[in-house]
C-alpha cells in the first residue's frame, strides 16, 4: 500500500484527473499515477522558469521566501513523482 500524499500533493493529483478524467486519483489508479509523472514534470518546469536552481542572480537578491517556496514547489512534485514511481 502507498503513502498518503501531503494535503498539497493530493490536492494538486485530484485536480489534475478532476479536469482530466471528471473522476478522482482513487477512481482511476493507473490513470492517477500517470497523471501524478505529468504533474511533477509541470511543477519543476514551472518552479525553474519562477526561480531557476542556477540563476545568475545572487541568491541574497531573492525574496525571503522565494527560496522555500521553491522547495516546497519541489517536494510536492518529488511526491507526485514518488506516486507514479509506484
Amino acid at each position: 500500500m502507498s503513502r498518503p500524499l501531503s494535503p498539497a500533493a493530493q490536492a494538486v493529483l485530484t485536480e489534475l484527473t478532476q479536469q482530466e478524467y471528471g473522476l478522482g486519483p482513487a477512481d482511476i489508479p493507473r490513470e492517477a499515477a500517470r497523471m501524478a509523472a505529468l504533474g511533477a514534470i509541470a511543477l519543476r518546469a514551472a518552479a525553474d522558469q519562477v526561480l531557476p536552481a542556477n540563476s545568475p542572480l545572487d541568491r541574497a537578491t531573492w525574496s525571503p521566501f522565494a527560496g522555500q517556496i521553491r522547495s516546497e514547489v519541489l517536494a510536492i512534485a518529488d511526491e507526485l513523482q514518488g506516486r507514479a514511481n509506484e
